[in-house]
Protein backbone atom coordinates (compact mmCIF):
# COMPACT_ATOMS: atom_id res chain seq x y z
CA UNK A 1 0.00 0.00 0.00
CA UNK A 2 2.64 2.43 0.90
CA UNK A 3 4.64 1.58 -2.61
CA UNK A 4 1.28 2.27 -4.10
CA UNK A 5 0.92 5.58 -2.22
CA UNK A 6 4.34 6.69 -3.12
CA UNK A 7 4.05 6.22 -6.28
CA UNK A 8 0.46 7.99 -6.80
CA UNK A 9 1.67 10.88 -4.86
CA UNK A 10 5.08 11.26 -6.93
CA UNK A 11 2.95 11.09 -10.08
CA UNK A 12 0.35 13.78 -8.68
CA UNK A 13 3.80 15.98 -7.76
CA UNK A 14 5.01 15.65 -11.48
CA UNK A 15 1.71 16.31 -13.23
CA UNK A 16 3.40 20.25 -14.32
CA UNK A 17 6.85 18.76 -15.03
CA UNK A 18 5.18 16.13 -17.55
CA UNK A 19 2.59 18.24 -18.94
CA UNK A 20 5.85 20.39 -20.07
CA UNK A 21 8.10 17.62 -21.59
CA UNK A 22 5.64 15.61 -23.37
CA UNK A 23 2.46 16.41 -25.41
CA UNK A 24 0.94 13.23 -24.60
CA UNK A 25 1.77 10.02 -22.45
CA UNK A 26 0.43 7.04 -21.30
CA UNK A 27 -0.33 6.06 -17.76
CA UNK A 28 2.64 3.49 -17.76
CA UNK A 29 4.63 5.82 -19.06
CA UNK A 30 3.97 8.22 -16.41
CA UNK A 31 4.11 5.56 -13.89
CA UNK A 32 7.79 5.17 -15.21
CA UNK A 33 8.71 8.03 -14.64
CA UNK A 34 7.78 8.70 -11.15
CA UNK A 35 9.37 4.78 -10.20
CA UNK A 36 12.76 5.99 -11.69
CA UNK A 37 13.04 9.50 -9.81
CA UNK A 38 11.46 7.83 -6.57
CA UNK A 39 14.39 5.26 -7.06
CA UNK A 40 16.93 7.38 -7.94
CA UNK A 41 16.81 10.23 -6.85
CA UNK A 42 14.52 9.23 -3.14
CA UNK A 43 15.90 6.47 -2.28
CA UNK A 44 11.84 5.84 -0.64
CA UNK A 45 11.66 2.49 -2.59
CA UNK A 46 14.82 1.32 -0.89
CA UNK A 47 13.21 2.14 2.17
CA UNK A 48 10.07 0.49 1.49
CA UNK A 49 11.05 -2.65 0.51
CA UNK A 50 13.82 -2.98 3.40
CA UNK A 51 10.88 -2.53 5.31
CA UNK A 52 8.98 -5.06 3.75
CA UNK A 53 11.74 -7.52 3.33
CA UNK A 54 11.89 -7.01 7.45
CA UNK A 55 8.58 -7.73 7.35
CA UNK A 56 8.65 -10.62 5.76
CA UNK A 57 11.27 -12.09 7.70
CA UNK A 58 9.55 -11.66 10.54
CA UNK A 59 5.91 -12.91 9.67
CA UNK A 60 8.39 -16.14 8.29
CA UNK A 61 10.19 -16.19 11.81
CA UNK A 62 6.93 -16.39 13.78
CA UNK A 63 5.19 -19.25 11.08
CA UNK A 64 8.44 -21.53 11.83
CA UNK A 65 8.21 -20.75 15.66
CA UNK A 66 4.09 -21.82 15.15
CA UNK A 67 4.59 -24.71 13.20
CA UNK A 68 7.33 -25.75 15.33
CA UNK A 69 5.50 -25.39 18.48
CA UNK A 70 2.40 -27.24 17.28
CA UNK A 71 4.50 -30.18 16.02
CA UNK A 72 6.32 -30.23 19.42
CA UNK A 73 2.76 -29.86 21.50
CA UNK A 74 1.70 -33.14 18.63
CA UNK A 75 4.35 -35.30 19.79
CA UNK A 76 4.03 -34.58 23.34
CA UNK A 77 0.37 -35.63 23.44
CA UNK A 78 0.72 -38.54 21.03
CA UNK A 79 4.26 -39.95 21.87
CA UNK A 80 6.96 -39.70 19.47
CA UNK A 81 6.73 -41.85 16.25
CA UNK A 82 9.09 -44.62 15.46
CA UNK A 83 10.69 -43.89 12.43
CA UNK A 84 12.42 -47.21 11.29
CA UNK A 85 10.80 -50.52 9.92
CA UNK A 86 12.90 -51.96 12.56
CA UNK A 87 11.07 -50.54 15.41
CA UNK A 88 7.91 -51.08 13.91
CA UNK A 89 8.57 -54.93 13.44
CA UNK A 90 9.42 -55.41 17.15
CA UNK A 91 6.80 -53.06 18.25
CA UNK A 92 4.31 -54.93 20.50
CA UNK A 93 0.49 -55.42 19.03
CA UNK A 94 -1.65 -52.86 20.61
CA UNK A 95 -3.79 -53.80 23.10
CA UNK A 96 -7.68 -55.07 22.45
CA UNK A 97 -10.15 -53.23 23.77
CA UNK A 98 -12.46 -55.29 25.73
CA UNK A 99 -16.48 -54.73 25.34
CA UNK A 100 -17.73 -53.28 28.55
CA UNK A 101 -20.37 -54.44 29.71
CA UNK A 102 -23.94 -52.52 31.05
CA UNK A 103 -24.16 -52.35 34.56
CA UNK A 104 -26.55 -54.09 36.78
CA UNK A 105 -29.18 -52.35 37.74
CA UNK A 106 -30.96 -53.22 40.98
CA UNK A 107 -34.79 -51.69 41.62
CA UNK A 108 -33.70 -51.53 45.41
CA UNK A 109 -30.50 -49.42 45.01
CA UNK A 110 -30.98 -45.98 45.53
CA UNK A 111 -29.48 -44.77 42.45
CA UNK A 112 -31.70 -46.37 40.67
CA UNK A 113 -33.74 -43.75 39.67
CA UNK A 114 -31.03 -41.32 38.73
CA UNK A 115 -29.65 -44.91 36.60
CA UNK A 116 -32.43 -44.79 34.77
CA UNK A 117 -33.19 -41.21 34.06
CA UNK A 118 -29.53 -41.12 32.45
CA UNK A 119 -30.30 -44.43 30.21
CA UNK A 120 -31.19 -43.91 26.07
CA UNK A 121 -34.48 -45.17 25.07
CA UNK A 122 -33.03 -48.37 23.82
CA UNK A 123 -31.26 -49.16 26.62
CA UNK A 124 -34.03 -48.66 28.89
CA UNK A 125 -36.35 -50.52 26.49
CA UNK A 126 -33.44 -53.53 26.81
CA UNK A 127 -33.35 -53.35 30.41
CA UNK A 128 -37.32 -53.31 30.73
CA UNK A 129 -37.36 -56.83 28.09
CA UNK A 130 -34.63 -58.02 30.57
CA UNK A 131 -36.46 -57.01 33.59
CA UNK A 132 -39.71 -58.74 31.85
CA UNK A 133 -37.68 -62.30 30.84
CA UNK A 134 -36.49 -62.25 34.39
CA UNK A 135 -39.69 -62.18 35.99
CA UNK A 136 -41.30 -64.68 33.44
CA UNK A 137 -38.74 -67.16 34.46
CA UNK A 138 -38.98 -66.56 38.40
CA UNK A 139 -43.08 -66.59 38.54
CA UNK A 140 -44.31 -69.93 39.26
CA UNK A 141 -46.07 -71.83 36.28
CA UNK A 142 -49.52 -73.44 36.59
CA UNK A 143 -49.26 -77.03 36.85
CA UNK A 144 -51.10 -79.12 33.87
CA UNK A 145 -53.86 -80.96 34.61
CA UNK A 146 -52.78 -84.02 32.49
Amino acid sequence: MMQTAALDLKMDQQDAEIAIKFKQIDQATRLTVAFTTLANDEKSLDLLLRYETTYTRLYQRAMNTLTRLRRDNQIAENGPKSTTSEELRNDPPPPVAQPVSSPVITPGLPEFAEMITQMSPEALKGYLSSLKSQCEETEPQPKSTE
